[in-house]
Parts: C-alpha cells; sequence; structure tokens
C-alpha cells in the first residue's frame, strides 16, 4: 500500500488546521504557503475533507478553513479514507467478491494486515499529531 500525494498532502492541510484549532480561519493561501503546495491543488483537498465533514469553509474577508470537529476527535484514517478512499491492499477486498475466498491461503493475510494498518490509523488523531510535534519541537528535532 501507497498512500498519494493526496492523502500524504491532506493530512498534512488537516495538521495546520488543527495547529489553529479554536483561532481564526487559516486563508488558503497560508496553508499553501506553509506546506509548499499549490492552491489550486489544496483546494481540491480541503473540498474533499469538506465534504467528508471533516473541514469547515468561513466566507468573508476573514473567512478561510477550520477543522468540523476538536483534533482530539479526528483520526488520521478519516482524513486519509476522505482523500483516498477505502484502505484495502488488495483489490479482491475492496468489495468485490472473491469467489475463491474460502480457499485462498492468504485472503486472511490481506484482512490482517489490513486491519492492522487501520487499526493504526484510526489510533492517531490529529491532537497526537500536535503532541508528537510538539515534543519534537521542545526537544530540538528536526521533524
Amino acid at each position: 500500500m501507497k498512500f498519494t500525494t493526496r492523502g500524504r498532502y491532506g493530512l498534512r492541510a488537516a495538521f495546520v488546521l488543527a495547529q489553529g484549532w479554536g483561532g481564526p480561519p487559516v486563508a488558503l493561501k497560508d496553508i499553501a504557503a506553509s506546506q509548499h503546495l499549490a492552491e489550486k491543488y489544496l483546494e481540491q483537498l480541503l473540498s474533499a475533507l469538506k465534504k467528508a465533514g471533516l473541514v469547515e469553509t468561513v466566507r468573508g474577508a476573514q473567512g478561510g478553513y477550520t477543522l468540523a470537529k476538536p483534533p482530539e476527535e479526528i483520526t488520521v484514517r478519516q482524513v486519509v479514507v476522505a482523500l483516498e478512499g477505502d484502505m484495502a491492499i488488495v483489490d479482491c477486498q475492496r468489495g468485490a467478491q472473491c469467489k475463491d475466498a474460502d480457499k485462498c491461503a492468504t485472503h486472511k493475510v490481506w484482512n490482517r494486515i489490513s486491519d492492522a494498518v487501520n487499526g493504526a490509523l484510526d489510533a492517531i488523531t490529529l491532537k497526537d499529531m500536535l503532541n508528537d510535534y510538539s515534543c519534537a519541537q521542545a526537544r530540538g528535532d528536526r521533524y
């Protein structure tokens, strides 16, 4: 499994919004500048996150983007799935019924791996990312 730029960049944008949680909306251009992303591409990513109910927009001169929920209520998996789609690691997990699932020696292996990946993504919230980042910054780690 490989995450595309949609998932990676979208998670970075969500992280920026988590950093600004409780403050004024963050302008698209500010997110783009801080993450070195093209505004047009970022706008597409934020639109997908909005559609998933993770991001809200505020119109007007002081408008921008905010998280729709507190950072501790948004998991990395929610962000990634909103941008990448389901997290199946092989095609036979993508809703297509495998006619040989009961005889396939690897079917349960792929399911276990998928469950482990999804569990890890569910276990990390944007708040966890903020905490990890703050700790790394405090130690002087390159992040």
